[in-house]
């Protein structure tokens, strides 16, 4: 299977190990009993890889359904990106710790952005780092992939994107 956005994989924690087919579909629990989300499988290149879709995904997930707006199509930019913590930030060596950086793994500018993308027509670049979507900051608990959900069919949206240091906005199109 391909992802072709970053968008796709939003808040899901991938272990440093595979888990094992046993184990999808079970609970991830935390020391506390608290539980952390459901276990899951994936087999990408013939290497099966685990992963962690979250509680509070899940949770939001179930409410579209409950309210019946689940078939809404989220909004995608086009583009690969990391949402910045202060690890990734550390990792990457970037000025935030806030935010979607418009980055792919090979540091090969062209392969951020998907060409004629909502996101190349709005100009989005590799190493932008998105910063705000109308007006509202991007982090942790409202990240990327969230606030697209919030863009309407035909409908556009003002990112506010850190580039070379200098903050500008652009006008992304659904």
């Amino acid at each position: 299977k391909t992802v072709a956005s970053a968008d796709e994989w939003e808040g899901v924690f991938f272990p440093d190990r595979s888990l094992g087919s046993r184990f999808t579909g079970g609970a991830a629990v935390a020391m506390n009993g608290e539980l952390i989300g459901l276990i899951g499988t994936l087999t990408l290149d013939t290497t099966e890889q685990s992963f962690i879709l979250p509680a509070n995904v899940l949770r939001q997930s179930l409410q579209r359904v409950i309210r019946g707006s689940a078939v809404v199509q989220r909004a995608s930019i086009g583009a690969y990106y990391v949402t910045l913590t202060k690890e990734t930030a550390l990792t990457l060596g970037t000025s935030r710790d806030r935010g979607a950086l418009i980055f792919t793994p090979s540091e090969k500018p062209g392969l951020a952005g998907m060409s004629c993308s909502p996101g190349a027509q709005a100009g989005l670049r590799y190493g932008d780092i998105v910063t705000a979507v109308n007006g509202r900051e991007i982090n942790l608990d409202w990240p990327l992939s969230v606030a697209l959900y919030e863009v309407p069919e035909n409908g556009e949206v003002m990112l506010t994107v850190l580039r070379g240091g200098n903050e500008q906005t652009l006008s992304l199109k659904r």
